[in-house]
């Protein structure tokens, strides 16, 4: 940059200007992955970013870090990072399928 005075004098400085775009490195952690009679919720978190939007099944939403869910399906979050830039990340949570229980004499 150089700067001309009104009397004509000059400064010229260099100015190194930066850019950070690295997007923040998500980890998501569930309690459990399938869902069945002795798990009927998920807790999944969200570490790596500093604000973090859900989506899920039946219009699931939610924009904390850690969400607790019933319903098996992807669930996937933005996670924003200190520099503005997003990244994505998915789990999938599944239902176990209940047995078929038969009786014979």
């Amino acid at each position: 940059v150089t700067a001309t005075s009104v009397s004509g004098c000059t400064a010229t400085t260099t100015v190194t200007i930066t850019e950070d775009k690295t997007t923040p490195d998500v980890i998501l952690t569930p309690t459990t992955a399938i869902l069945d009679c002795n798990n009927t919720t998920a807790t999944i978190t969200a570490t790596g970013g500093n604000a973090y939007s859900w989506a899920g099944p039946s219009s699931f939403s939610s924009s904390n870090a850690e969400i607790t869910v019933n319903a098996a399906g992807t669930y996937t979050v933005t996670a924003n990072g200190t520099n503005g830039c997003t990244t994505t990340a998915s789990v999938s949570i599944t239902q176990e399928t209940p047995l078929d229980l038969v009786i014979t004499n």
